[in-house]
Order: structure tokens, then C-alpha cells, then sequence
């Protein structure tokens, strides 16, 4: 019995935190508030194959180049030229201000302000995308 409820608890626990690309863990349920609440999951989604949003799938999102995966709606020339391969640290400065990181991007985000905030969403994604 004290091995099944020392099991659940590290299973609960590992649902709700993760460390990230810090030393720090984050809140992988806080993130995917925010992939909600800051209106990313209405133009994004990472379920595989799917192409239906205004934004690009961000399945298998992480080591990707940006302006290669399937995206019917099109990239910007200033996104595909950009160089960018996502990653943690590269989600973290996009997050933060994408028109400032690309200029000429059509992301309609103005950025996350809140540090603690973007890596809660960036361990979400580290998550959710693979």
C-alpha cells in the first residue's frame, strides 16, 4: 500500500512539474493555462496532422526550423530567412516579442512579459509538442 501511494505522488507530481531548460521546475498545468488563457491554442494547436488553425501546428515543434513545417496559411519571408531553430531559448526570446526577435513576422502577438510565465508555457510545449 505505501509503495502505490509513494508511486501516485510522484506520478502527480511529474504531471506538475518538469524542469525545462532552467535549473528552476516549472508548472506544466500553469502552461497550458496560459497556452489557453494568452490565446495561443486559438491559431495553434500540436495535435499531429492538423491543419485547420490560422497558425502552424506546432507538433514536433522543437528543432525545427522555422517557415518548414506544413502551414497552408503561408510564413512570412522575414520568418522563413530568419535562421531561427526552435528551442527553448529561442521560444523564450519569441515569447517574449516576436516582431522584435523577426521583424516583418505576421504573429498578431505582442509577446509575454512575464519570465516566469514563458517558461511555464515553454515546459508546456516542451511537453505537449513532441
Amino acid at each position: 500500500m505505501k509503495k502505490t501511494s509513494a508511486l501516485a505522488v510522484v506520478a502527480i507530481s511529474s504531471a506538475i512539474t518538469f524542469v525545462a531548460y532552467g535549473a528552476e521546475p516549472c508548472n506544466i498545468a500553469e502552461g497550458q493555462r496560459l497556452f489557453q488563457e494568452q490565446q495561443c491554442a486559438g491559431c495553434h494547436t500540436y495535435v499531429p496532422k492538423d491543419y485547420e488553425k490560422s497558425g502552424p501546428n506546432l507538433h514536433k515543434l522543437f528543432g525545427r526550423k522555422a517557415g518548414t513545417a506544413i502551414f497552408p496559411v503561408g510564413y512570412t519571408a522575414a520568418l522563413k530567412q530568419s535562421g531561427i531553430t526552435w528551442n527553448a531559448e529561442m521560444l523564450e526570446k519569441w515569447l517574449t516579442n516576436p516582431a522584435a526577435l523577426v521583424p516583418g513576422t505576421a504573429m498578431p502577438f505582442a509577446g509575454l512579459p512575464d519570465a516566469a510565465a514563458r517558461k511555464n508555457l515553454i515546459c508546456f510545449l516542451q511537453q505537449k509538442t513532441k
